[in-house]
């Protein structure tokens, strides 16, 4: 029996020690690549390209145990030897693994700063390090993930004790090997006359609300920048009317002198630089340009988000004066370009410039749109009389352009194109039509000069009932656009709502005054309530009657997007939930577009593609019109 134990024990041993001590498996290509792939900024790991490092070195163990130590002495062989590519990879993921690690724990003994910091320096050392002329060298997977690691490593760094903004202050900050003097002018936080600050890093901001998430890739911090006012000896065009409601999607970089030679002793130099969009796309690392990093979603949505516009919709439609000196009016999302042709959103009722949120990110998103327009916003008090509004939105418009162009030098100024959101689609007509009287009938059965008015309230009533065609408004676009009225504004519901809404006080002082003119010329004396926007979008309602048989003006391009939710052969039937089909029909629009869609159609991905098209449609118009217009 003993003699039987032992051979099986003999056979066991012969069996292990025939096993080869190298096998594979069969596993599915997904892991594999997931393996091959992984790396700290994704994982909790390091790379395969990082690890192989530290076992080639006999680092393994000791980074486990004593990571501090194991790159200090990876540094050093670093610093020993004529070719550092590999090693300065595997120090900038390692310096931000530990970073990590160090972050990660609940009592926290040690700053993981200084790590993140020392991984954005190795980082842009090994960008800088690779040669720009071999093509194998654009399918190294180490590049993207240096760049993430300059990225994330510099934003970490920088970041202030609670971790929430990232600090652009010169100082000097410390490495694991030394410290770092970072120098910075102030002139880079300068844009559009304002001075940039209150630094969020976009990486840490997750998005809701808007379907695509853009980014651009490259080299930089992206970050979502607040604005205050900076004193400038020569005024910026157009700065006092950047909303302050905008977030500028910017990026910073530390530039280092002297290359890899920064690397060799205690105390580097850099040098930090700030870009916005509007400043440039990219920039030289060594001899090779690279693209810059924003995440202009990110800074769209943090604007928006701060901006709390739900509160305005509500108390913009029930009150005609509120926000009237500091909400209402025209506002730009960047700086003033007479390079680019101005669209101006107009939106609707009971709702707010943000509403055209995602049609400005999908928008701006296109490089040959965002080179070619610049997006304008419209706000204004949506309860208000249509036509009143629409004096306000043609006034506001005129005064822009001979504030920014008074010596009419600018082409691209008088090619504005006006895209309005069911009513602003109302307001947008009256920019490119010639009234006359018609309106002014509607009130008065003589001239107004004839009448002895208050000056004030001959100019409220000339802006509000007399439009001619604006000739700078080259192009509009209509958006589920109620030419002849919505059904529900005769709902009992939205009639209750119309009935708390106040009109401004400007609009009833004028009608005041006329209505205590001598004689029986004047038509209002009837009325037992002025009309408010929702009276004006009523199917019987005479100002709206009137507004529907007025042709848009000759020279006009015009284009209608109809939504449709509730299909039906019979366009009475057919609406968008607000709408019909048949009224948001116009007999002398150039273009009609169906989109099977709710009334919110400037949501709609169809519907931001059509108007995509048509501006892109409109650029290239414009240039084959200069080409034709050149000696």
């Amino acid at each position: 029996m003993r003699s039987r134990f032992l051979l099986s024990l003999m056979l066991a041993l012969c069996a292990v020690a025939c096993t080869t001590p190298v096998s594979v498996h069969r596993v599915s290509a997904r892991s594999v690549h997931r393996s091959l792939t992984a790396n700290t900024l994704s994982g909790v790991r390091p790379s395969d390209m990082s690890t192989q490092i530290l076992h080639q070195r006999n680092l393994f163990a000791v980074y486990e145990d004593q990571p501090v130590a194991a790159l200090a002495q990876l540094r050093e062989q670093m610093l020993a030897e004529v070719e550092r590519t590999d090693l300065l990879f595997a120090l900038a993921e390692l310096e931000f693994h530990l970073g990590q690690r160090l972050e990660d724990r609940w009592l926290r003994r040690r700053d993981p700063r200084p790590h993140f910091l020392a991984a954005a320096l190795y980082a842009h050392a090994f960008l800088r390090g690779l040669a720009s002329d071999d093509p194998l060298i654009r399918l190294d997977p180490r590049l993207r993930i240096a760049a993430d690691l300059y990225n994330r490593g510099l934003a970490a760094g920088l970041a202030t004790d609670d971790q929430s903004r990232v600090d652009l202050s010169p100082r000097s900050l410390d490495l694991p090997f030394g410290e770092l003097v970072l120098e910075r002018d102030e002139s880079v936080l300068l844009w559009a006359g304002y001075r940039m600050t209150d630094f969020v890093p976009a990486s840490e901001l997750a998005v809701r609300g808007l379907r695509n998430r853009y980014r651009r890739p490259g080299i930089g911090v992206p970050l979502a920048a607040a604005l205050e006012p900076a004193p400038v000896d020569v005024p910026v065009p157009g700065s006092d009317h950047i909303s302050e409601m905008v977030r500028v999607p910017a990026t910073a970089v530390v530039r280092l002198a002297g290359g890899l030679d920064v690397l060799e002793g205690d105390r580097a130099r850099g040098q930090l630089e700030v870009y916005t969009l509007d400043d440039a796309t990219s920039m030289a690392i060594g001899d090779q340009e690279v693209a810059l990093e924003y995440e202009p979603t990110a800074a769209l949505a943090f604007g928006v988000a701060e901006s709390r516009p739900w509160e305005f919709e509500r108390r913009g439609f029930l009150s005609g004066d509120f926000g009237r000196d500091s909400e209402r009016g025209l506002s730009m999302l960047g700086p003033y370009d007479p390079k680019r042709i101005p669209v101006v959103f107009v939106h609707g009722t009971a709702s707010s410039p943000w509403r055209w949120a995602e049609m400005i990110n999908q928008l701006t998103s296109d490089s040959t749109l965002l080179a070619g327009y610049q997006f304008w916003l419209f706000q204004y008090n949506t309860g208000n009389p249509v036509p009143f509004s629409a004096g306000l939105l043609r006034e506001t418009l005129i005064r822009f352009v001979d504030e920014l162009d008074p010596e009419g030098d600018d082409e691209n100024l008088r090619r504005m194109v006006v895209v309005g959101h069911s009513q602003g689609g109302l307001l947008a007509k009256l920019c490119v039509v010639d009234s006359g009287d018609a309106f002014w009938n509607l009130v008065s059965q003589g001239p107004i000069d004839s009448l002895a008015l208050r000056p004030a309230t001959r100019e409220t009533l000339k802006r509000s009932l007399f439009f001619d065609r604006l000739p700078f408004v080259q192009r509009v676009i209509f958006l589920a656009t109620p030419f002849r009225g919505s059904f529900l504004a005769e709902r009992w519901f939205v009639r209750l709502a119309n009935g708390m809404v106040s009109l401004p006080r400007e609009l009833v002082d004028a009608v005041g005054d006329l209505v205590l003119q001598d004689g029986d010329h004047v038509l209002l004396r009837g009325l037992d309530h002025m009309p408010s926007s929702i009276d004006n979008m009523r199917s019987d309602d005479r100002v709206l009657e009137t507004l529907s048989r007025i042709p848009i003006a000759p020279g006009v391009e015009a284009h209608n997007i109809i939504a449709v939710r509730v299909p039906n052969d019979d366009p009475a039937m057919a609406h968008d939930g607000v709408v019909t089909v048949k009224s948001q029909r116009h007999p002398s629009t150039d273009t009609e577009f169906v989109v099977q869609s709710g009334h919110g159609t400037q949501r709609h991905p169809i519907t931001i593609r059509e108007v995509a098209r048509i501006l892109h449609r409109g650029l290239v118009e414009e240039r084959e019109a200069d080409a034709g217009a050149a000696p």
